[in-house]
């Protein structure tokens, strides 16, 4: 029973997220004419308006023989970087640099993130449970897996670009 609200709680604070979202972006005005798809290109060029690009992301990780619950979410409206351990209930904050950002933007394009299956399957014991969701330029796309998954070598790299950024 206690698993089954504490997913509904992962679950109620996903949908808060992605309901922010959908608050914030009717409000902003796009870059016209972009010719490049992808989140680089709307850190590059920006709102009109305010400056602000349409780019986030949420990285969640759970389970395993050493239970693990933590995310790590960021987006381009806040500029803050969100590390949140629920397992120790402790949540951090900071704001990455442009650099660390754009790193990360070049591997998610790499990676053709929104082409990406959106579940690879893996069987195993005491796995742990990873879901990547990224968002910009008004598309949203959520990748799930875990330790016994075969994922392309490109998502390896975006999570890698993840965990080095400092939280």
């Amino acid at each position: 029973m206690k698993e089954l609200f504490a997913y509904l709680r992962e679950i109620r604070i996903f949908i808060c997220i992605l309901a922010l979202n959908f608050a914030l972006i009717p409000n902003i005005t796009f870059a016209e004419n972009i010719t490049i798809d992808g989140p680089i290109q709307l850190l590059d060029n920006g709102s009109k308006s305010n400056g602000n690009s349409d780019f986030s992301f949420y990285f969640k990780e759970k389970g395993g023989l050493v239970p693990v619950d933590n995310y790590l979410q960021y987006d381009s409206f806040s500029k803050k970087l969100v590390h949140g351990d629920l397992a120790n209930n402790s949540i951090y904050e900071r704001m990455p640099s442009k650099g660390e950002i754009k790193t990360l933007c070049d591997a998610i394009l790499v990676a053709k993130f929104f082409d990406l299956k959106s579940v690879y399957e893996g069987a195993g014991a005491d796995t742990i449970t990873y879901q990547l969701t990224v968002t910009s330029d008004g598309k949203s796309k959520t990748v799930l897996w875990n330790d016994a998954s075969q994922v392309p070598e490109t998502l390896n790299n975006v999570i890698t670009q993840i965990e080095k950024l400092p939280h």
